[in-house]
């Protein structure tokens, strides 16, 4: 059995090593499907803030080898 469909909402705070330690918001979305027993994959969009020093913020995909928790069929 698949793990089916997931999606997460993640919201926090950046901060930057520096003197100053300027931060900012920052937030992300991720999306997770079962494929098969034990393979899930994962897409996610990551938005780190806007600081003085840095802008960072983009995707990331990832596939998942899993194990079922408490032994679910």
């Amino acid at each position: 059995m698949s793990s089916g469909n997931e999606i997460t909402a993640m919201a926090g705070w950046t901060e930057v090593n520096s003197l100053r330690s300027p931060g900012a918001f920052a937030y992300g979305f991720e999306y997770r499907h079962g494929f098969r027993r034990y393979i899930d994959g994962t897409i996610s969009w990551i938005n780190e803030g806007h600081t003085q020093l840095n802008t960072r913020s983009g995707a990331a995909a990832q596939v998942w080898l899993r194990r079922s928790f408490f032994n679910d069929p």
